[in-house]
């Protein structure tokens, strides 16, 4: 029996720009309007990205640190999943990529997890990429401030989070070096001190969670700050006694994970290349209980059989069933011993921690530490 297909130019333009105002993404209405002339004629193209958002005229958090340069401006890049168009799922190949798109419609190439990136590598990629050619998916979108004389990027900002894009206020929250937390809101342009009761904690990482902001000091110590009324209370207690670990936070889904790693005997000389010798290594990975207000160590399932890319100024998870060469429960960390490396590539400061069982404890290898970044997949087209 024939199966007959579709004709989808029959569709009412009514329900396609109903579908398309529920797409998430502008790279999913991008890949909705190629599927025939129909829906392009139907759906207006979304539009083009405001990176940077100098129209917010954010000013420099001079009571946060002793530097002084000018207005800021709010830019971002987009962490994209590229692959092949024609493959079965198992033998799908996953490529990640960071991407600025400019006004210009020129775009600016990253590193996935390393904030810098070589000319060298830009150099190394095709000029243009079809997006009809590949299934695109957006993973993560990255947030710097920058400044809005020559675009550059100041240094004291380690780490950037807003609030939701499409609400009418946007709020900014930055983790400043020397550990301190900013809170900038569009309604009144002004700088907020996120310090808890004058202890003068040192910040680790920032996050925004359920139109919450979360910030997390080096003992674990968790607090939430509502972005409007600016009340902030301790939703966690200190996880560890330890200082000298590195605290991340990453979330998936509704779920908010909290990962330190540290070393128990730190020894580390570097050699030729990647040789180098190590202490033992240490990680924990907790979970938020909003309810019990605590952070649950997690053993059963470690990562819920999926993989956590965390990078110097952003985290995410990825599933092995859509990135067939990652490994589960496996922890792709950026290593900042590895700083003083040559960044000729993408990821190359990039240690990968993972567990053989649940009851092992956790192994280390640094061989494949670019792998599923570099080089380009060969079914990546050069035209």
């Amino acid at each position: 029996m024939a199966i007959t297909q579709p004709d989808w130019s029959t569709l009412p333009d009514l329900l396609l720009n109903a579908i398309a105002k529920r797409l998430p993404t502008r790279i999913d209405v991008l890949s909705f309007r190629a599927v025939c002339s129909s829906f392009r004629h139907s759906v207006p193209p979304p539009p083009q990205p405001l990176s940077p958002r100098s129209d917010l005229n954010i000013s420099f958090p001079q009571t946060l640190t002793p530097y002084h340069y000018g207005d800021l401006s709010l830019a971002h890049s987009t962490i994209y999943a590229f692959q092949p168009l024609h493959s079965t799922q198992h033998m799908a190949e996953t490529w990640l990529l960071k991407v600025e798109e400019l006004p210009s419609g020129k775009v600016r190439v990253g590193d996935p997890v390393f904030k810098l990136c070589s000319e060298k590598f830009s150099q190394l990629l095709p000029k243009s990429l079809n997006l009809l050619d590949y299934r695109v998916k957006e993973i993560l979108k990255v947030y710097r401030l920058q400044l809005q004389s020559n675009k550059f990027d100041p240094s004291c900002f380690r780490k950037v989070v807003i609030s939701n894009e499409d609400e009418l206020e946007l709020e900014v929250m930055a983790l400043i070096t020397g550990g301190k937390v900013g809170l900038w809101r569009s309604d009144n342009k002004t700088w907020t001190n996120i310090a808890v009761g004058g202890t003068g904690l040192y910040f680790e990482d920032v996050i925004y969670h359920k139109k919450k902001f979360f910030a997390t000091s080096s003992d674990g110590r968790t607090i939430t700050v509502d972005p409007k009324s600016l009340n902030f209370a301790e939703i966690a207690p200190p996880v560890t006694k330890s200082n000298e670990g590195l605290i991340s936070l990453v979330k998936s889904l509704d779920d908010l994970y909290l990962i330190n790693k540290y070393w128990l005997e730190k020894y580390n000389k570097f050699g030729l290349g990647f040789e180098g010798e190590y202490g033992t290594v240490r990680v924990d990975v907790f979970k938020l209980d909003e309810v019990r207000r605590e952070w649950i160590k997690v053993n059963h399932g470690i990562l819920e059989n999926k993989a956590v890319f965390l990078g110097e100024d952003y985290s995410f998870f990825v599933s092995p069933e859509d990135f067939p060469r990652v490994k589960k429960n496996c922890i792709y960390l950026y290593d900042k011993d590895f700083s003083r490396l040559d960044f000729d590539y993408p990821a190359v400061c990039v240690v990968n921690f993972y567990k053989e069982d649940e009851d092992a404890g956790w192994n280390y290898e640094m061989s494949s530490y670019s792998k599923i970044f570099w080089p380009p997949p060969t079914w990546l087209k050069v035209n």
